[in-house]
């Protein structure tokens, strides 16, 4: 699987999800820094399968209707390293289940709770 980081996630988290085998590049690694929302999704879509964000507007701001990108949006207290690397868990079983164009929000309140195991969503 092919995950896309958005610039709001610290670019050291790729390496909490490459060590579990996926595939991760950051924006602006991609080339992609430059890039709202809306072109970034569409440029990202076919080259990765899964955006990471914290951006918790994106599912609003945007149309997934028929698209073949999904979206993870992390749910922290802060964007730092520190506060995200705790849903590390979480995030890996929402990644192994996460469907084209579908929205998944991971952390405390939500199906991908941080301190829950290999749960399914609901």
């Amino acid at each position: 699987m092919k995950i896309l980081l958005d610039e709001c996630v610290p670019q050291k988290f790729r390496f909490s999800l490459e060590v579990h085998g996926f595939e991760v590049q950051t924006v602006r690694y991609a080339g992609l820094g430059s890039y709202k929302n809306g072109k970034l999704l569409t440029i990202a879509e076919g080259r990765f399968d899964v955006l990471v964000t914290l951006d918790k507007s994106i599912e609003y701001q945007n149309n997934f209707t028929g698209r073949n990108l999904a979206v993870l949006i992390a749910r922290t207290p802060s964007a730092q390293l520190r506060d995200l690397l705790p849903l590390v868990p979480a995030i890996v079983n929402a990644l192994r289940v996460i469907a084209p164009g579908q929205v998944i929000y991971v952390g405390q309140g939500t199906t991908f709770d941080s301190a829950a195991r290999n749960l399914m969503p609901k």
